[in-house]
């Protein structure tokens, strides 16, 4: 497959459609890194839905599934003219995660360390009306 060819295509096709140039580029990219993984089969026609699914699943996060998806989506839609080529294929869920709870250990801690008076008030507010603080732990 001349890989450079459908690149070019449809970086000119996205033009018209994509006023976000961050979306373009994004989108371009995966596009490329999807031609390089599949230099090898005749046209994008050809590649079966099956190796589209491992392709997807090679990436790590829901996320970047998500926008491997979208951009092949606009891909087939736009520049190949295959609008049903992986519409059967679908997104994936987000995964739901339960909030880390803070032993009330941890809370006095935090607010021993905290020597602005400020943060003290603003965690102290954030503490007391139950809203959630959104904390790194490794």
């Amino acid at each position: 497959m001349d890989s450079r060819k459908w690149y070019e295509k449809y970086s000119t096709d996205i033009q018209l459609v994509y006023g976000s140039e961050a979306t373009r580029e994004n989108y371009k990219s995966q596009i490329r890194c999807f031609l390089n993984h599949f230099k090898d089969e005749v046209e994008p026609k050809s590649i079966d839905n099956d190796k589209i699914k491992l392709w997807l699943l090679e990436a790590k996060t829901t996320n970047s599934r998500k926008h491997r998806l979208c951009a092949l989506n606009s891909f087939y839609k736009i520049t190949v003219g295959m609008p049903s080529k992986i519409q059967k294929i679908p997104y994936p869920k987000a995964e739901k995660k339960l909030p880390i709870v803070l032993s009330p250990d941890e809370v006095q801690r935090m607010f021993d360390v905290c020597e602005n008076l400020k943060h003290k008030v603003i965690l102290g507010l954030l503490y007391s009306t139950g809203m959630m603080l959104m904390l790194l732990r490794q």
